[in-house]
């Protein structure tokens, strides 16, 4: 049946699971429908949305995770970004937002079953975002082949559709990652990753639970990492250990190491 979404984290094992179709509750956040477990055989035939009110990137983003396949095959309107972290994630028709991001992880496999090339912002294997131009399996007449794709669709990824540039012209006045437009002490990069603009947001979130979450504008392209320090002198890189779901970057400390501090690196392109 039919159902909203905030957070919701669907993990089928013993038997599969056909969803309707799918919108945002009404509220004014972003929010992410994890596809999970293991079963092999899951659908959503109706149409995921991101119901109202739709608000700068306030939308629904897609997480496959688990080792199940899900399929869908709706006329998907939801305009967040799609990722793949482990298992298949099944996509029947080319309805991708155009300046959404998708990503695939080593663990993942987008199986592309249209015969049509579809318009994406931007495309990231496993983390890193790819060049401009046709994407598609091995097998496909893309200019770029990748393993993490299947089936017969092809991926367009049209960096002219999105990109911090773009961003910049709305939002900073067209400057730079590193400059400052509005002069609140976050850089515009900081900015464009969070999907927000001015000081109505917490650049420097607390640990909550142990747990550190940097917001991640869906529309965000480019690479980042987070590095920690006992001393703000020197550095490690502890990128591969933080958790990207779509809609947010997480970082768990490891206990018993005493005072640490930890940072967030944009890079946007």
């Amino acid at each position: 049946g039919a159902g909203t979404v905030q957070a919701t984290t669907l993990n089928p094992t013993t038997a599969n699971v056909t969803l309707g179709n799918v919108s945002k509750q009404n509220n004014d956040v972003s929010q992410t429908l994890d596809l999970g477990g293991t079963s092999t055989d899951n659908q959503v035939t109706g149409v995921i949305s991101n119901g109202a009110p739709l608000t700068g990137a306030n939308n629904i983003s897609v997480l496959k995770t688990g080792t199940s396949t899900w399929t869908l095959s709706g006329a998907n309107t939801y305009t967040g970004t799609t990722t793949v972290n482990e298992g298949t994630l099944t996509i029947t028709q080319s309805t991708l937002a155009d300046t959404a991001a998708v990503g695939v992880l080593s663990a993942g496999v987008l199986n592309l079953t249209h015969a049509s090339t579809d318009t994406v912002g931007s495309f990231l294997i496993d983390g890193v975002a790819q060049a401009a131009g046709t994407w598609g399996s091995l097998a496909s007449s893309a200019t770029n082949k990748t393993a993490r794709i299947t089936g017969t669709g092809i991926l367009l990824v049209n960096a002219t559709t999105g990109g911090f540039s773009n961003w910049s012209t709305a939002n900073a006045g067209g400057q730079t990652a590193d400059e400052d437009f509005d002069g609140d002490g976050v850089k515009n990069g900081i900015e464009y990753f969070f999907g927000a603009a001015g000081s109505t947001f917490t650049p420097n979130p607390a640990l909550v639970s142990g747990t550190i979450t940097w917001p991640k504008s869906a529309s965000y392209t480019g690479t980042y990492k987070v590095w920690t320090s006992p001393n703000l002198s020197t550095w490690t890189d502890v990128t591969t250990a933080a958790i990207d779901n779509g809609t947010s970057v997480t970082y768990t400390p490891a206990t018993g190491q005493g005072k640490i501090f930890v940072r967030l690196e944009v890079t946007p392109n």
